[in-house]
């Protein structure tokens, strides 16, 4: 999803006043459709307010089970066009909770699941230290998958995101490691040698 406001596309475009008056009302569809017409010169703190106000209003008003592609697309949507909302823990929660819900779905209408768990790990990269989020992924990858896939994300959550304290009690994580262990994959696969890592780092 792309917010192109009439500005680029070469229409009149809004003002600062306009934009607040759209806050007011709660219209945050048209806000995030105009945010970009204020000249980045002049996209201050209230414009950044305005637009993670709207931002996270939008992702609240996603039905996951009746429109699973905008569950999908949308949080990373918003993210990539108002890079300042990766900063706001408000929006960046509520694109977990919105963004894992669609990949169920995901798995559900995938051959094989591959190319769900490499959309699964970007988006966990995609909030750089939350560990909460890797865990929950990691959940996901168990259930739709292999228990030992889940491994790359919770070598994430451990290593990567230096969440041992937090992460190694995980049940799953636990049985995700004993599964990649029971699977005697080769020696030199990436599960195999984060699996090694991830039990010596909860062990530590």
């Amino acid at each position: 999803v792309v917010w192109i406001s009439d500005a680029a596309a070469g229409k009149k475009s809004m003002s600062m006043d306009d934009l607040t008056a759209l806050s007011s009302s709660g219209e945050n569809e048209e806000l995030l459709h105009h945010a970009k017409d204020i000249a980045p010169a002049k996209r201050d703190a209230k414009w950044k307010a305005m637009v993670e106000k709207a931002a996270i209003a939008s992702l609240e008003s996603i039905d996951v089970e009746g429109e699973p592609w905008r569950a999908a697309i949308e949080p990373e949507g918003l993210a990539k066009e108002f890079p300042h909302l990766r900063t706001s823990r408000a929006f960046m929660d509520k694109r977990a909770e919105v963004g894992l819900k669609s990949f169920p779905r995901c798995y559900q209408h995938s051959w094989s699941g591959a190319s769900c768990n490499d959309r699964l790990i970007a988006f966990v990269k995609g909030d750089k230290g939350n560990v909460k989020l890797a865990v929950l992924a990691g959940d996901i990858m168990v259930r739709e998958q292999f228990p030992y896939i889940a491994i790359r994300a919770y070598r994430i959550a451990v290593l990567d995101f230096k969440g041992a304290a937090s992460a190694c009690g995980e049940s799953e994580l636990k049985r995700s490691v004993a599964a990649a262990f029971d699977a005697n994959l080769p020696e030199d696969e990436a599960i195999t040698k984060d699996a090694k890592k991830v039990k010596a780092a909860c062990d530590a």
